[in-house]
């Protein structure tokens, strides 16, 4: 009996501490957030999430959304997430899984948007100056970013 209370303690102790997320980064769901406050590209802050076991963050449901867009509210800017514009596919997708992005929910893009407005417009990004919409930007613009590490 013993031995069954020490493995269970031994199991639950070692489930909570995979579900911590580490520090300065904030739980959502079952992933870890970090809202990065230095600008970079969006290859440089992929690189940056990647470096922290993590990538920029996708964005896969109405909780999730509301989540960010709440976070970010405290922290005014544009922020890079995971959505990248292939060309020779004509599709948004988000770069670490390759799953394809609609660009027909309204409720998350910025009206207009994705308009391609420049030709280099492959990047996706959320803004506090579109309500937390998304929107199409230059890669070499630097932005803030959010990392999500689906992984505790």
């Amino acid at each position: 009996m013993k031995s069954v209370c020490v493995s269970l303690f031994l199991v639950l102790t070692v489930d909570s501490v995979h579900s911590i997320c580490p520090f300065g980064w904030i739980r959502f769901s079952s992933s870890c957030y970090l809202f990065h406050r230095s600008l970079s590209t969006w290859i440089d802050s992929s690189t940056y999430c990647r470096s922290h076991g993590a990538h920029l963050a996708t964005v896969q449901s109405g909780s999730e959304k509301d989540f960010i867009n709440g976070m970010i509210q405290n922290m005014p800017g544009q922020y890079w997430l995971d959505g990248v514009y292939d060309a020779a596919e004509g599709i948004w997708e988000w770069a670490s899984t390759g799953q394809k992005i609609s660009t027909n929910l309204t409720k998350l893009w910025y009206p207009g948007e994705p308009n391609q407005e420049t030709s280099l417009e492959d990047c996706m990004e959320t803004s506090t100056y579109y309500n937390g919409l998304w929107n199409d930007e230059e890669c070499n613009e630097d932005n803030f970013c959010i990392c999500e590490n689906p992984h505790v």
